[in-house]
C-alpha cells in the first residue's frame, strides 16, 4: 500500500511517500508561508523522483493542524482534491502529533500562536496526555519533568506511528483543526 503524508501547518512543509509502513522518501523544508506556491511542485518532484504516479497512491494522510490558518487549509484542500480525483482513501492526523511522532518519552510539540501562546499538546511515548489546545509554556509544563520541546526547527516524524494514529476521514467533511486564540 502506497501512502502520502502531507502537512503544511507550520512554516515547514512536510511530505512523505511510504510503501506499507516503510518510508520511501520525504521532503521537509522551511518555506516561510509559501506552501500555496510550492506544495504541488514539491509533491510532483517527490513522486517523480521515486517513480510513483498520483494514481498509485492508496492512502493520503493529511496533517489538519492546529497551526497556520492558511497552512492547514492548503494541506487539507490538496489532500481532498487528490482523494476525490484519484480514489485514494483519506486519513487525518494532528499536526502536533505528527511533529512529535519521531520521539519517545515525554514530548511537547509547540507551534507559535502569537502573543506568547502556543498550539501545543503533551505526549508520553505516543499516547496523548494533553489534547491539542492553545496554552502558555508555563501552563503546559506544570508538574512535568524530563520533557522535550518539539518545534518547527527540530520535529521528527515517524511514519509508522503516524499511520497507526491517523483516523479515517471523509473527503467532503474533512475540516482543519482551527483552535482560536482567546
Amino acid at each position: 500500500m502506497k501512502r502520502l503524508i502531507i502537512d503544511t501547518s507550520t512554516a515547514i512543509q512536510y511530505l512523505a511517500l511510504i510503501n506499507g509502513e516503510e518510508l520511501i522518501a520525504s521532503y521537509q523544508a522551511p518555506l516561510l508561508k509559501n506552501h500555496s506556491h510550492s506544495l504541488l511542485i514539491n509533491l510532483n518532484e517527490l513522486l517523480k523522483n521515486n517513480n510513483t504516479e498520483i494514481k498509485e497512491l492508496d492512502e493520503i494522510i493529511c496533517g489538519i493542524g492546529p497551526g497556520s490558518f492558511t497552512g492547514v487549509r492548503i494541506a487539507c484542500t490538496v489532500a481532498k482534491v487528490l482523494v476525490y480525483s484519484h480514489g485514494a482513501s483519506l486519513k487525518s492526523i494532528s499536526s502536533l502529533y505528527l511533529m512529535a511522532s519521531g520521539y519517545d518519552g515525554l514530548v511537547i510539540p509547540l507551534i507559535d500562536a502569537k502573543r506568547e501562546k502556543f498550539f501545543c499538546a503533551v505526549y508520553q511515548d505516543g499516547k496523548i496526555l494533553l489534547e491539542d489546545a492553545i496554552r502558555t509554556k508555563e501552563e503546559v509544563i506544570q508538574g512535568l519533568n524530563d520533557y522535550r520541546y518539539i518545534t518547527e526547527e527540530n520535529f521528527l516524524v515517524s511514519p509508522k506511528k503516524v499511520i497507526k494514529m491517523a483516523t479515517k476521514a471523509d473527503c467532503f467533511s474533512l475540516t482543519p483543526n482551527y483552535i482560536k486564540n482567546v
